[in-house]
């Protein structure tokens, strides 16, 4: 598993439900594919940030890995599902790593677990190259390009993403 060096202490951190708490850590190398069970990527064009609205509320575009898909195969198909859109070759830059109290079944699995207690999510960023104009995923309502302060705003409800989104704005990847 990965050693979280550049950030010894977490980014951030919280509480997804009663089972599953997180951490979010700076890194320079990705999490061992074998634990990594989802990616997220924040989407930017012209100083804004591509946000997916689906039955949770707005987010960043995010999903599952699929079998035999490597991470960067995974961020590129879920932003296009979700968003629309093309992306440049995703910028890995962090990963949240998820903590469980009990083993947690795979969707659609009655015998097939996430890695247990510990796997990760690895968070990307990556430029918009194309806009496409086809049907939406089935499980997003929406897409919307926002400032950072709106960002900020509409996700805050969420309580995942603010200090990435500000070290992102710190750093100068986020305008």
């Amino acid at each position: 598993m990965l050693q979280e060096k550049i950030t010894p202490e977490p980014l951030s951190s919280g509480l997804w439900d009663e089972n599953i708490s997180w951490e979010f850590f700076l890194a320079e190398q990705t999490p061992e594919l074998s634990f990594c069970t989802a990616v997220c990527c924040f989407v930017l064009t012209d100083s804004k940030l591509l946000l997916v609205k689906n039955k949770r509320g707005w987010e960043i575009p995010a999903g599952h890995i699929e079998s035999g898909e490597n991470l960067n195969d995974a961020v590129i198909r879920e932003v296009l599902e979700e968003g629309n859109v093309e992306i440049s070759v995703p910028v890995f830059f962090g990963y949240k790593k998820l903590i469980a109290k009990q083993k947690v079944l795979k969707p659609g699995s009655d015998s097939e677990y996430y890695p247990f207690p510990i796997s990760y999510v690895p968070f990307f960023y990556a430029l918009i190259t194309n806009f496409l104009y086809k049907q939406l995923s089935n499980d997003v309502k929406a897409t919307r390009l926002v400032a950072s302060e709106e960002a900020l705003e509409l996700l805050r409800i969420s309580g995942q993403y603010p200090g990435i989104i500000e070290y992102l704005i710190n750093n100068e990847v986020l305008g």
